[in-house]
């Protein structure tokens, strides 16, 4: 059953992947590091996205595999339809804002040009994610599929040929309209629409307050490095940071989607009434076995990373010596995400959002310390991220903390130890069997895991 889904889920971003990795590093070749640092401020913008939903879509994620198991019609939830509406209105007028800002206070008109495309896609983007989520939680993946491939098509032609032919503004242009080209390809599953009065806006969002507070932490927690660096450093270091921030996204989207698709399956679970204890035994296999996987994944991707900045992009050489964090910052975030997705799945948004609090707090007393330099910040990512991976660790099995302490704490060390093998060794093969040995190990905890992946019982209807 995961293997279906997953096959259908993940394969479209499995495509897509070298399409963004050629685009970015053609990005990164073409263009000056002042003319990528600008447009690293847009894609930095287009990020503020989630606040135009008020928290709205973060909370009906989190009903919709109720509603599935209930077998309610998510093509006709009106809820869906009242988050979209706002989010739509949210994000067109607080574009007319920024760039009557930009205009007002006289920024350069790449700037400016830059900030309208991310915009136009930003909404654009929104009306593809509202079909894509109705898709994805009624399991209609193989229509699911298609869209993402014709996006990843269009991404591949139209962008990726429009910054060869015509240069920056061609790119611009491209990222623009690209979420365009799919939703008039594939007209069908439109969510539909209802009169949507005020009352129902309001009643929403009230509903979705924690998820809007929790996306503004999650957003500060996430992006004060960057606005740390862009205050006290030149555009050049910026960019610098951009190509750390982009390897660290790219490495990660794959593990994402797969721990995307299979928070879905756990919160399926946890709401069919089974028992804490099965369920937080399949909790500890999985995030265990991605760990595992995801370390010797990022190994050799910063490796093959290492290996293009310094044939294919002599200008961010500089970036070379931060790769060995970058990989065990790759890690920490994995753990992190996992935990703060798991501790979601409860309804445990006030924990992850006291947890970005004592993140931002401390980040921002450390600044006094480091005077923004990049490997300072770094250092200061890896430890607070580690420091919110224990409080949400704490939480997340206060219940259960007895069961697994022997268990957690034996994996720490001997992963530890396999990581610091592994960093001694360079030859590809001997890291792989460093790996192999650890899954051999540990592969008793994962058996209930891989069952749980393939059990029908709680997936009322696939």
């Amino acid at each position: 059953m995961f293997l279906k889904h997953a096959r259908q889920f993940i394969l479209p971003d499995l495509l897509d992947l070298p399409v963004k990795l050629l685009l970015q590093f053609s990005l990164l070749y073409l263009v000056t590091k002042q003319d990528f640092a600008v447009i690293s401020l847009g894609m930095l913008f287009f990020s503020y996205h989630p606040l135009g939903q008020l928290g709205t879509l973060d909370y009906l994620m989190l009903k919709l595999p109720e509603d599935y198991i209930n077998k309610a019609s998510l093509e006709n939830n009106k809820s869906l339809s009242v988050s979209r509406e706002i989010v739509l209105y949210t994000i067109f007028f607080s574009g007319l804002i920024v760039i009557a800002a930009s205009v007002i206070t006289k920024q350069s008109n790449f700037l400016v040009v830059t900030f309208m495309a991310f915009i136009i896609q930003s909404i654009l983007y929104q009306k593809y994610l509202y079909r894509n989520v109705v898709l994805r939680y009624s399991y209609n993946l193989k229509y699911l599929f298609k869209i993402k491939v014709s996006l990843s098509l269009s991404r591949l032609i139209l962008t990726t040929g429009g910054l060869y032919f015509f240069g920056v503004y061609g790119y611009l242009t491209s990222e623009a309209i690209i979420y365009l080209i799919p939703m008039i390809a594939f007209r069908e599953f439109e969510l539909k629409k209802f009169h949507n009065s005020l009352a129902d806006i309001v009643s929403l969002v009230k509903l979705s307050l924690p998820f809007l507070l929790l996306s503004v932490l999650n957003l500060v927690s996430t992006q004060i490095d960057r606005w740390l660096i862009i205050s006290n450093n030149s555009l050049e270091i910026f960019a610098d940071y951009s190509l750390c921030i982009i390897v660290v996204s790219s490495i990660l989207i794959i593990p994402g989607k797969v721990d995307s698709l299979i928070m879905q399956y756990f919160r399926e679970f946890y709401v069919s009434e089974k028992s804490d204890k099965d369920y937080y035994k399949r909790v500890v296999a999985y995030l265990q076995f991605s760990i595992i996987i995801l370390g010797l994944f990022a190994t050799f991707s910063v490796e093959l990373v290492g290996l293009i900045i310094e044939y294919y992009l002599p200008k961010y050489t500089n970036v070379l010596i931060y790769l060995p964090i970058l990989t065990l910052i790759l890690l920490v975030r994995h753990i992190h995400n996992s935990i703060a997705a798991l501790v979601g799945l409860e309804f445990g948004q006030k924990y992850i959002s006291l947890s970005k609090v004592i993140f931002v707090l401390i980040f921002f007393i450390s600044t006094f310390f480091i005077k923004g330099n990049l490997e300072g910040i770094l250092d200061i990512v890896l430890a607070l991220t580690g420091l919110s991976i224990i409080l949400l660790g704490s939480y997340l099995f206060r219940k259960n903390i007895k069961n697994y302490v022997w268990n957690i704490v034996t994996f720490i060390i001997v992963f530890t130890l396999v990581m610091l093998v592994s960093n001694y060794v360079s030859h590809v093969l001997s890291k792989t069997i460093i790996y192999s040995i650890l899954i051999i190990l540990t592969q008793y905890k994962y058996h209930d895991f891989f069952k749980f992946l393939n059990d029908k019982e709680y997936l009322i209807k696939n």
